[in-house]
């Protein structure tokens, strides 16, 4: 008897009485106030943890208070990560949601010919702070210039203040269609792209419920697949798997 109770208070059933409290940042389509029940990511997030009967709260945080929120257990998670081995030493990763699709912005009336990094190590080129940026971006030797967040890059590069930014192509095109000043340059991603980046949750290590989150997410993301509703959330946002 005693070994039955213990075995209850530790399954998905203790977990369901509370929610899950994950954090992210402004990352917009994916996860954004902005966007329709936080953006993509959130909503897949939000619906494979429906499945295991564990109810989804998100916090918003700049970034970087957002990752150590999660690396120290504030938080259970972080939301919209890439995989570093660094972050792994401190983050229980999820199965990967989607990926998106990483390389470069330039002005459209100043081109630049991104096909060999390692040509490019004379470009200023604009990184965010505190975001993993691709292994050949950072093997070629190219050093970014970082700021707070991309739609600053965005601004600079408009500017004249950068020649090329690094960012996630929709990031790049939502923010120039929804934030960027309409009176500033027109600003062209740059084919071919950088590397494709899948994109995880990643649970605390340091948090009580860490890895049984990850289980429990894991599980639920597996069911959602299985239903088709994992492809009906992303065409309701317009993402491909």
């Amino acid at each position: 008897m005693k070994s039955l109770l213990l075995l209850l208070l530790l399954s998905p059933v203790c977990l369901a009485a509370r929610q899950v409290v994950l954090t992210a940042t402004e990352f917009p389509p994916y996860t954004s106030t902005a966007q329709p029940e936080d953006g993509v990511m959130v909503a897949l997030t939000r619906a494979a943890f429906a499945q295991r009967g564990l109810q989804l709260r998100v916090e918003f945080r700049p970034w970087a208070r957002a990752l150590a929120g999660a690396q120290d257990g504030r938080f259970a998670g972080v939301l919209a990560l890439w995989y570093s081995p660094e972050r792994a030493e401190r983050l229980f990763y999820s199965l990967p949601l989607f990926s998106t699709t990483v390389g470069f912005y330039a002005r459209c009336d100043r081109p630049i010919d991104v096909s060999s990094l390692p040509m490019l190590q004379r470009y200023r080129i604009g990184t965010v702070r505190g975001y993993k940026n691709p292994d050949s971006f950072e093997q070629a030797g190219l050093r970014g210039i970082d700021a707070d967040d991309d739609l600053i890059n965005l601004k600079k590069l408009a500017a004249n203040r950068l020649e090329l930014a690094l960012m996630d192509r929709e990031v790049g095109r939502y923010l120039q269609e929804q934030q960027l000043d309409k009176t500033a340059s027109r600003l062209c991603w740059q084919e071919p792209a950088v590397e494709a980046m899948p994109l995880y949750i990643g649970f605390s290590k340091r948090h009580p419920d860490g890895g049984m989150l990850q289980t429990e997410f894991n599980l639920g993301m597996t069911m959602l697949r299985q239903s088709g509703d994992y492809l009906r959330i992303l065409r309701r946002y317009g993402v491909a798997p």
